[in-house]
């Protein structure tokens, strides 16, 4: 095969025999991928098209946006009550235009957002300050990180328990066309977990692992139940009924926050 590295370096666990598997099409890009024998992390090549692929910071077919955020802001709610969160501050990682941080505060949580490449739309003034996080959400984030290790560091420097949402990829690994969250009509998904490899990173950090499926994950300090976690994510929307019954809405407390900031704004 004239042209093409049979090996790259994992990014997860460096592993420097991660074998090539296939190539197929992102965007109009003919790309490369990669699968690591000792941690199941498959990996793009090298992606030297994201600046291409976020031209715009929410990719356009992302039609799931609004849906997904109602449903993540429940099993949040739910999970909190379990790690008996209650005022302490909570952290969306890489939140996109901040539509989890405002249905968390509508609920009643103290939740900050934090993005580097997206504006805050929603959450105007409720942006990360640098002060201790309870928990840290990182909900479709993993799939996007070139380099995961680097950006976990500094997640885990934040918090001690990450809750976060990542489709595994099946064994076998699907074809480029067999398997939607390739995502080849954006580009931005370069990196694909499997639960060997959150079981990697679970022992790296010395964390607790929890899932719930394929789509929904816990790295927490914390021991809690398995089943118990299973369950508040499965039926999210029982429990939330009375999950949320914890904790009063700042929608208002928010308003008048607001109106301070912009009072002083025109001073």
């Amino acid at each position: 095969m004239v042209g093409t590295l049979m090996y790259e370096v994992c990014r997860i666990c460096y592993n420097t025999e991660s074998k090539y598997i296939f190539e197929g099409k992102l965007l109009h890009h003919v790309v490369k991928y990669y699968e690591c024998a000792i941690c199941g992390f498959v990996q793009t090549e090298n992606p030297y098209w994201l600046e291409e692929a976020y031209d715009s910071a929410i990719n356009d077919v992302d039609t799931g946006i609004m849906q997904r955020n109602h449903l993540c802001s429940k099993r949040a709610t739910n999970l909190c009550a379990l790690l008996k969160i209650k005022n302490e501050i909570i952290l969306d990682f890489a939140g996109g235009y901040s539509i989890f941080t405002r249905l968390m505060r509508d609920i009643g949580f103290n939740v900050l957002w934090q993005d580097k490449y997206c504006a805050n739309l929603l959450a105007k003034g409720f942006g990360y300050d640098g002060k201790s996080v309870k928990l840290l959400t990182a909900f479709e984030v993993f799939e996007h990180l070139e380099s995961p290790i680097n950006t976990l560091d500094e997640m885990f420097s934040i918090s001690s328990n990450i809750f976060f949402s990542t489709l595994l990829i099946p064994e076998p690994t699907p074809k480029i066309e067999d398997w939607w969250y390739y995502g080849q009509n954006h580009g931005q998904h370069i990196g694909f977990y499997r639960k060997k490899t959150l079981k990697y990173l679970a022992k790296k950090y010395n964390k607790n692992l929890y899932s719930y499926n394929a789509e929904i994950h816990l790295l927490s300090e914390n021991r809690i139940s398995p089943i118990l976690f299973k369950i508040l994510m499965r039926f999210y929307n029982l429990f939330f009924i009375f999950t949320q019954k914890r904790v009063s809405s700042k929608i208002w407390n928010d308003y008048i926050e607001i109106e301070k900031i912009n009072d002083i704004k025109f001073l």
